[in-house]
This record gives structure tokens, C-alpha cells and sequence, in this order.
């Protein structure tokens, strides 16, 4: 499998990417850009939560939820 480059706070940039990629998924599909931004807020919120719910391999970080949700906000400012 192939490895992810690793540099300090490397897991922010695959954050941003993930919530881009959601928002550019769903504004693909049809999503309003209330919609798209809500639902990465969702899906962000729940992957913090669950990172909380297993702290021996995982760390729930309001940072990672905010470099989530940068993901949509980014896109729209360039679309």
C-alpha cells in the first residue's frame, strides 16, 4: 500500500483534502453549497467523535475538525 508522505501536522493537509474532496463530490452531485458545507461539518464532527470514542490509536482535535471544514470553504472560493 502506498505511503503517505509524513511531515508536522501532515494529518491537517489530509483533513483539508478529505473536506475537499467531499464538497467537490456533492457540489458535483447537485448539493447546494449549504448543503455540501453542513454535511462535511457532519461528517467531520463525527470522525473527531469517533476519535474520541477510541483514544489508544486515535486523537479527537478541534484542529482537524477546522482543517476539515476549510476543505468546502476553499472550494467555493474558487469555483
Amino acid at each position: 500500500m502506498m505511503q503517505l508522505p509524513q511531515f508536522k501536522n501532515s494529518d491537517k493537509l489530509y483533513h483539508f483534502l478529505g473536506g475537499l474532496g467531499i464538497a467537490a463530490l456533492l457540489h458535483y452531485l447537485g448539493e447546494s453549497s449549504t448543503h455540501v458545507f453542513y454535511a462535511v461539518a457532519l461528517i467531520a464532527a463525527l470522525k473527531e467523535g469517533y476519535d474520541a470514542l477510541h483514544p489508544d490509536r486515535h486523537t479527537a482535535d478541534f484542529w482537524d475538525f477546522a482543517a476539515t471544514l476549510a476543505g468546502p470553504c476553499v472550494f467555493y472560493l474558487f469555483i
